[in-house]
């Protein structure tokens, strides 16, 4: 279980870090951000993960980790079309908020 919810966090981290974006100093061209069904599949299957298994009642996700893995979910969430009132969302706003 723990292997999942590291993957689902690593997924939500690089879509919200803009997965595809290359920095200004790279040599060679980004390469394009993934799109299409099979995309949204995965990536609505890691939000129903996070949401059913991976968020404490406390509303972190990695409490042992410190607020960090909450904060970049949190992000993930927000940059794909959730907003700050989606209550997976809202709890972990909460919890960051101490």
């Amino acid at each position: 279980m723990w292997s999942r919810f590291v993957t689902c966090v690593f997924v939500l981290g690089l879509v919200a870090l803009g997965f595809g974006h290359s920095p200004a100093w790279a040599a060679e061209p980004a390469a394009k951000a993934p799109t299409g069904a099979s995309y949204e599949q995965q990536l609505a299957k890691a939000v129903d993960y996070l949401g059913t298994k991976g968020q404490a009642a406390d509303g972190s996700f990695s409490a042992q980790a410190g607020p960090a893995v909450t904060a970049l979910v949190v992000l993930g969430l927000l940059r794909n079309d959730r907003s700050v009132d989606d209550p997976m969302v809202a709890r972990g706003l909460k919890y960051m908020a101490g």
